[in-house]
């Protein structure tokens, strides 16, 4: 069988959490069909890269270099005086393939102008793909903060009801697009693809990223991991200078209290476009503002997805508000302390089936952060043990998705 897959502008931009999606998605593709050929529709395609995650091929889809280069603009190819060769290979390719696979969040209000944006780049393909005679897979879908226009849900609606499957990443997405009035026959709910990974037990290769950044740990004393974004696109300056200085005096009551270090592993490190999308920006700032920054130990080189789970064994307790951040502590039995959107964080967290403490960033005080960590560290055996009660379904659930998709290239 041959299959394209591409996400909305997400696979391939140094996000671990994307990059988890498309790396088991290939996996559980090649276990299905040892002889499946996957063609990698990129933004920036990278041969070498294609082949680490697995990819047969790579070719170049419809975004622009950078954001910058978009503005005012309509998918690459599509504007007058536009080379349009790579249009000719993704429209051959979609028509040699026997699925198209869209995955990625598309169906958010980012951008729907024509041509421009998430959900119209899923139903410009999805269009395509009808003339071309090729089905569609929606892969992976998270219905996360709540479509509002008009015109956005009909984009999801046409989308959702025009492929021949879509996977949804829990319960949560699926009565999200029943509340629209969105058909579902063909909605399958799954789990989240990042609980297919399999955890990475690989101390040499943690040591040696630790090693290339000169960070050394203290052999005594614990590690707790931090991931916080910066949500540029909703924070002004004033904003996240509240959020910050709580963020600081927490990290400066936790090495405290509970005598441990701080080790900031980033989950993004893309800066192409915004300087706070690479979460060490952030990290920076949080480490030079506390008392004791020293013991916030920060990861500045780029990583491989492998060399970013070898890190989460040696921690004791974890924090982020991404949410495949904490799934990569989940996998690894490491308690978390969820923080994030109600939409995007906590429905993943919630497929654990244990009652986790949880802050939106609207409540990210000291005194919030303070209780909900002690929450976590006074339940650490008991969410441990649900962990593992937990992960083996969610494993199950989320490498289904190759079969059903296998499934549908075969007709």
């Amino acid at each position: 069988m041959k299959y394209i897959l591409l996400g909305t502008s997400v696979y391939g931009i140094e996000n671990q959490g994307d990059e988890a999606l498309l790396t088991t998605l290939v996996r559980d593709l090649k276990e299905e069909d040892p002889e499946a050929h996957v063609t990698w529709v990129a933004r920036h395609p990278d041969p070498d890269k294609a082949r680490a995650y697995g990819c047969d091929d790579v070719i170049r889809g419809l975004e622009h270099e950078s954001k910058a280069a978009s503005q005012g603009r309509w998918f690459n190819g599509l504007n007058p005086g536009d080379d349009t060769s790579h249009l000719q290979e993704l429209a051959d390719r979609i028509r040699e393939a026997d699925v198209l696979i869209v995955g990625g969040d598309p169906f958010q209000e980012i951008s729907l102008a024509l041509y421009r944006g998430l959900a119209p780049q899923a139903a410009l393909l999805v269009t395509l793909s009808k003339f071309l005679g090729t089905p569609v897979v929606l892969y992976s879908i998270h219905i996360g903060s709540r479509v509002l226009s008009a015109h956005a849900r009909e984009l999801t609606k046409y989308c959702i009801e025009n492929a021949a499957l879509t996977t949804l990443r829990e319960q949560f997405s699926a009565d999200r697009l029943r509340d629209y009035g969105i058909d579902t026959g063909r909605c399958e709910v799954v789990a989240d693809s990042a609980w297919g990974l399999n955890p990475v037990d690989a101390p040499g290769m943690a040591s040696d990223v630790l090693r290339r950044n000169q960070v050394v740990l203290p052999e005594r004393r614990p590690v707790v991991g931090f991931n916080i974004r910066h949500n540029y696109w909703q924070w002004g300056e004033e904003t996240w200078a509240r959020k910050r200085a709580e963020i600081v005096a927490f990290c400066d009551w936790l090495v405290e209290e509970h005598v441990c270090d701080v080790l900031s592993i980033p989950n993004c490190t893309y800066d192409l476009d915004h300087q706070y999308e690479d979460d060490r920006e952030l990290a920076r700032e949080v480490k030079a503002a506390m008392k004791h920054g020293d013991r916030f130990q920060l990861l500045e080189e780029k990583m491989t997805l492998p060399e970013t789970l070898s890190l989460f064994p040696g921690l004791a307790y974890h924090i982020s508000n991404r949410r495949h951040s904490a799934i990569f502590a989940a996998i690894h039995e490491v308690p978390t302390l969820a923080l994030g959107g109600l939409w995007h964080v906590r429905p993943g967290m919630d497929e654990i089936g244990f009652g986790l403490p949880f802050l939106e960033p609207e409540f990210w005080t000291v005194g919030n952060l303070r209780e909900s960590f002690e929450f976590v560290a006074d339940r650490r055996e008991e969410m441990v043990r649900r962990l593992r009660e937990a992960l083996p379904g969610l494993r199950a659930h989320a490498r289904r998705q190759a079969t059903m998709i296998a499934g549908v290239a075969r007709g």
